[in-house]
């Protein structure tokens, strides 16, 4: 698990790299990786890395991705959390939760995400795992100090 966590990591400072949001995504299922996904450049800023490679796989697979595992670099927003819910995927693990960014820049809402997956229908699993948290904070706040520059 920690393998496909690292793997999310790296390609989250790909993304920050090519001038996108800061977010990598790796999709598992039976413990290989079978996607892998960064986030879109304007003007598809809104395209997270979740929400590219769950797209990417349901067009791949044709097919509801029920037996799929999610690992991200940061706390899914709700966009990604949205898409990974009406894919099937019903497991979320990631690296950075929303209380160890900014969250104002970063999330459309200050609810916790456990407070929205509780309600949800067929309720979701989602996993915070540390393992690589210094790799993925270092990344998130160089992309912070990026976009503050650029607005001053």
């Amino acid at each position: 698990m920690t393998d496909f966590l690292k793997r999310a990591v790296e390609l989250s400072k790909k993304s920050f790299q090519q001038g996108r949001f800061p977010a990598g995504a790796v999709l598992v299922r039976n413990e290989e990786i079978v996607g892998e996904g960064i986030s879109g450049l304007y003007p598809h800023i809104h395209i997270h890395a979740e929400t590219q490679l769950i797209d990417e796989a349901m067009i791949k697979y044709e097919a509801q991705l029920e037996n799929f595992e999610l690992f991200t670099s940061m706390e899914p927003c709700l966009m990604c959390l949205g898409k990974a819910y009406w894919s099937g995927i019903r497991k979320v693990t990631y690296v950075l939760a929303k209380e160890n960014v900014n969250q104002d820049l970063a999330y459309e809402t200050k609810l916790s995400t456990n407070e929205i997956t509780d309600k949800l229908n067929d309720g979701m699993q989602l996993i915070q795992d540390k393992t690589h948290f210094d790799t993925a904070l270092t990344i998130y706040k160089e992309w912070e100090l990026s976009i503050n520059k650029a607005s001053n």
